[in-house]
């Protein structure tokens, strides 16, 4: 579920329609979880030349962007958590936050010329989730 960040603002586990919308325990446990996946998701991306071996979390590089980006919000509609990475604004792709996490074939145009880039999955996002899941449900217990 990739938007602009304008968009996601406005579903923060703060604005109040959100917590108008979720009781107390549920409000307490999605954030907390998201806030746990996030920054999971975010220090698994180490800072390092190159790329990463496929498989393994994407490297980061220059101002960090996909670590910056990566946000958690409240969806009203399916009244779930929903953790990942905004839109990148200023690029011609994208898809850039998506095609890390499950591979995929990029069309790239340099000089007038199309080149077609294959890259292998490089997830980052799955795997934080399937790390504090477990913990999750036992927070939903305690609480």
């Amino acid at each position: 579920m990739l938007q602009p960040i304008f968009k996601i603002k406005k579903q923060f586990f703060d604005q109040t329609r959100v917590i108008r919308d979720m009781d107390r325990k549920t409000k307490k446990v999605m954030s907390k979880g998201g806030a746990y996946i996030r920054r999971t998701a975010q220090t698994s991306m180490r800072t390092k030349k190159g790329s990463s071996p496929p498989g393994s979390p994407p490297y980061a590089h220059g101002q960090k962007k996909l670590r910056k980006n990566i946000f958690f919000i409240y969806d009203p509609e399916r009244k779930n958590l929903v953790v990942g990475p905004t839109l990148f604004e200023r690029t011609r792709d994208k898809k850039v936050p998506s095609t890390l996490e499950s591979g995929g074939v990029v069309t790239r145009f340099m000089r007038g010329k199309a080149q077609t880039l294959n890259y292998e999955p490089r997830p980052y996002m799955g795997p934080a989730g399937d790390k504090i899941a477990p913990q999750m449900v036992q927070w939903y217990k305690d609480a």
